[in-house]
């Protein structure tokens, strides 16, 4: 859109990277807020819609907006650029009224995240920054807490290879879905599922306490990673038995999440405030855990057939899901030391006292 009205490339791009900060900015933000104005039974019981919300956003802007996009071009026969400039414009209105929106109607905590104004010199300034880094890991169990961020999510972020997985041909090992099946299941069935199961462990845990649903939400996150093992090796022809298959991992995935969001919450409370300054460091190491093993993925998958030449690409898949699973054990193991802080961290509500 932005190329159709002459600007400058590199201008583009630097809008682009500005975008990019801002968003990172908000996001930081509203993790914050959400911490802030709420106390520990309702940080566990909107857990879910808090993903959920996130979820539906992606939803919206990946999903809705290119399909508006499209419905401009071919209902109007307006240029692609300019039916893009149009989208961009409807949603930039629809961000700022919302905006105002949120000004006038979010909760006004009674304590705020920011530090206290001061004329300090540059060197202070610059350690006061450095500060809540280093409560951090300075912090008891500061190793379990980086293992758990690091390793909750081990095998899940493998799993990017289900989407090549699902759209190779069956004579390449895949289960040849065309890229409009795949979209449905993974952009609207597997989104829907994603959502409920974190609106509903995040109800849960509020409801009962964190003792009784941290290893159902352990087990949520991984079990259903079997799904692709079962794929692989029986190779359903219908696509009912295919989409149910990504249901139920996206279910499980959306419900264990909530596990590590609440983890990630408990580590960012702590005394001197800068809950927001936690939670974004906690959010990058949780962000790094997933994206540098997903981003070998592809590389191990090869790996079974740089050793024995003559394997088909079929039994490369089979031997990567296997391993995948037998990647969900740190998950297990690291779950396991975080279970007692957890559960003390979100205890079931206190009885309600009969007046």
């Amino acid at each position: 859109a932005a190329v159709a009205f002459g600007a400058w490339l590199p201008a583009i791009s630097c809008f682009f990277l500005a975008a990019a900060v801002a968003s990172a900015t908000h996001d930081a933000a509203a993790d914050g807020f959400y911490i802030i104005a709420l106390d520990a039974s309702a940080q566990a019981g909107f857990s879910g819609i808090r993903s959920a919300v996130y979820k539906a956003g992606t939803v919206v802007g990946q999903g809705l907006l290119t399909m508006l996009g499209g419905w401009l071009c071919t209902r109007f026969r307006l240029p692609v650029e300019g039916s893009w400039g149009c989208v961009y414009a409807a949603a930039g209105a629809g961000m700022v009224l919302l905006a105002f929106y949120h000004l006038a109607m979010m909760p006004k905590p009674a304590r705020s995240d920011a530090g206290e104004k001061t004329s300090a010199a540059p060197k202070e300034s610059l350690l006061t920054f450095f500060a809540p880094y280093w409560h951090v890991v300075r912090a008891p169990g500061f190793g379990k807490a980086l293992a758990f961020l690091l390793l909750f999510r081990l095998a899940e972020s493998q799993l990017r290879v289900a989407v090549p997985f699902l759209l190779a041909k069956r004579s390449d090992g895949g289960m040849e879905l065309a890229v409009v099946e795949q979209g449905f299941l993974y952009g609207t069935c597997g989104a829907l599922a994603l959502i409920a199961g974190g609106i509903l462990s995040g109800y849960a845990v509020s409801r009962q306490g964190m003792r009784r649903w941290i290893w159902p939400m352990a087990l949520a996150i991984n079990v259903p990673d079997l799904v692709y093992v079962y794929l692989a090796c029986v190779r359903p022809a219908s696509l009912w038995v295919i989409g149910g298959c990504v249901f139920i991992e996206q279910f499980g995935y959306g419900f264990g999440f909530t596990l590590l969001t609440l983890g990630m919450v408990l580590m960012a409370r702590g005394e001197g405030g800068r809950e927001t300054t936690r939670f974004a460091l906690f959010t990058a190491i949780s962000l790094f855990g997933v994206m540098a093993p997903g981003s070998i993925a592809g590389y191990l998958l090869k790996i079974p057939a740089l050793i024995f030449p003559g394997l088909d690409q079929l039994t490369c898949y089979r031997i990567f899901f296997l391993w995948v699973i037998v990647c969900t054990i740190p998950s297990f193991l690291v779950t396991a030391l975080m279970a007692n802080p957890l559960c003390d961290g979100f205890p079931p509500p206190a009885p309600r006292s009969e007046s």
